[in-house]
């Protein structure tokens, strides 16, 4: 946990500070970046930037603003994206597929879904929906927070969202052996 007297040495200069706060956060950055990058070069460049960023704007943190890991994640989400609007691979409009609806039991998908096969679902993905899914979803983001971070409307936010859930959905049932309903 990074405490405010490490915050204040980092804004002092002290490196050994900048050392304590870098491998304490660095488990939580990788975590992060790796869900948005996935090329090991590109994902350790990020990180690097992140890391240059929060110690180039720790002056900015303010801790009744908000805590350190929220002030954190907005630091490497925004380089992620940035990385990713540098390298041309956010698009935000991506069209969806109408499949059939099919009924099943939501216990049973969850049962035989792991953390590999979901991470590997978001991997396959279309950029735009996995962007504002896992903006929304895992970082916490609201529909105004989204739209302000990626410059887009809060109506084309909700819908990229909407989006991405059917798109997983279509995913987990595709493959017969996995079932979705009421999943989403």
């Amino acid at each position: 946990m990074i405490d405010n007297s490490l915050i204040s040495l980092c804004k002092q200069g002290s490196r050994a500070a900048h050392g304590q706060v870098y491998n304490t956060c660095i488990p939580y950055v990788y975590s992060v970046v790796k869900r948005y990058i996935y090329n090991h070069e590109d994902c350790k460049d990020v990180i690097q930037e992140v890391f240059a960023k929060v110690f180039t704007k720790i002056d900015t943190y303010d801790s009744e603003k908000g805590t350190w890991n929220t002030w954190l994640r907005k630091i490497t989400v925004n380089q992620c994206l940035l990385h990713l609007r540098s390298t041309k691979k956010l698009s935000l409009l991506n069209p969806i597929d109408e499949s059939p609806e099919q009924s099943i039991d939501e216990s049973e998908v969850l049962d035989q879904l792991s953390r590999e096969d979901i991470e590997k679902m978001l991997t396959n993905m279309p950029n735009g929906y996995k962007i504002v899914f896992m903006l929304s979803i895992i970082d916490g983001y609201n529909h105004t927070e989204i739209s302000e971070t990626l410059g887009i409307t809060k109506v084309t936010s909700r819908s990229q969202l909407n989006r991405a859930k059917k798109w997983l959905k279509n995913q987990i049932t595709k493959d017969h052996k996995y079932k979705a309903y009421g999943l989403f």
